[in-house]
């Protein structure tokens, strides 16, 4: 695609561009290796191949034709067998597109087919220099009216009440209450500065921390609570803690609080050791697979050794995910650190 030198593309993320080649591939390879297993195939074995070679080229045209490009009227999408849509920033600056975690944004008003922008098929670093080309322009939409009440549920058998006297927490039929003021201080992660969502939002009390979390499933976004959006627990909080106990993080950027930078680093560590443990049963399980195969079946020793040539990359690129988010880590933490030596010299 030729663009004009003030245009600026971005294209799906490297790493499902080449998953789009492997899945293309590897479906040629398939076929061979199913040849190989059945060597006399039915009479319409040809023809679901063929569908099955065509779904595949489809699949990865789509992926490797998508793009963005982002100039100074607005933003363009480009994707394979569908016109070009237009996404203007005074569409943005109008308050009616909503920031749907963790990287969507929806204008209702469009048809359906073309009313999301879904900026979670692009790479991190793209991700966020998007997002900030966006956000010079965008207009936060206004949340409704907030309820006097706000009743959640969260974890197992846990419940809160939210109103403006305090917090009511209802843990296993037992009832604790906590005025604002008790309140140590609230954390929110969200996405990017400007919007009402979160991904975390920690509520620091003197016996308990209330921990509310976005997750992103194949169905969409979904909370780890009930009762209210997760716009509307956003906003209810925002007017009840004052600001010097509220502090924001924006996730991929460096917290402001060492504290917080030492809970990740152990939640990160306990996630590598249950990905190892992981990984030994995954291998048993395997090596006793093809044990057995051999004796039984030869033949299907080479549809195992298939599968590996997909898994053995995947896992390899979860864990090295994993040991890279954790330097990272380290790297934050003797930076917050020197911060705070720094201040303390000063001070």
């Amino acid at each position: 695609m030729n663009l004009p030198h003030d245009q600026q593309a971005y294209r799906i993320a490297p790493e499902l561009r080449r998953s789009a080649w492997y899945v293309f591939i590897g479906y040629f390879v398939c076929v061979v290796v199913t040849y190989y297993v059945v060597p006399r195939p039915g009479p319409f074995a040809w023809g679901p191949a063929v569908a099955g070679a065509l779904a595949a080229f489809l699949a990865k045209s789509c992926v490797l034709r998508w793009r963005l490009a982002v100039d100074a009227d607005g933003i363009t999408r480009h994707r394979f067998l569908i016109a070009a849509d237009y996404w203007s920033w005074e569409d943005f600056a109008s308050g009616k597109i909503l920031k749907v975690y963790p990287s969507k944004l929806v204008d209702r008003q469009r048809p359906w087919w073309r009313r999301t922008l879904n900026l979670g098929h692009l790479d991190g670093q793209d991700i966020t220099a998007v997002m900030q080309a966006i956000n010079h322009h965008y207009q936060v939409p206004e949340v409704a009216d907030l309820p006097e009440i706000l009743d959640l549920r969260y974890r197992f058998r846990r419940r809160a009440a939210f109103s403006w006297r305090g917090i009511n927490r209802q843990v296993r039929g037992q009832l604790h209450e906590h005025l604002w003021h008790d309140v140590q201080r609230v954390r929110v992660e969200r996405h990017d500065p400007l919007r009402h969502d979160f991904h975390t939002l920690e509520i620091f009390l003197p016996d308990e921390t209330i921990e509310l979390q976005m997750f992103n499933t194949q169905s969409g976004p979904a909370p780890s609570w009930r009762g209210a959006s997760v716009e509307v627990v956003s906003e209810f909080l925002r007017q009840y803690v004052p600001s010097e106990r509220w502090d924001e993080d924006v996730v991929g950027q460096r917290p402001a609080k060492a504290v917080d930078i030492e809970r990740e680093l152990e939640k990160c560590a306990k996630q590598i050791r249950e990905w190892n443990i992981t990984n030994g049963v995954f291998a048993a399980v395997f090596a006793g697979l093809a044990l057995w195969t051999i004796v039984d079946e030869p033949r299907m020793l080479l549809f195992l050794g298939c599968n590996l040539l997909y898994l053995i990359p995947f896992l390899w690129w979860i864990r090295r995910r994993f040991i890279r988010h954790r330097e990272t880590l380290v790297g934050w933490l003797e930076e917050a650190h020197q911060e705070e030596l720094q201040k303390s010299l000063h001070a």
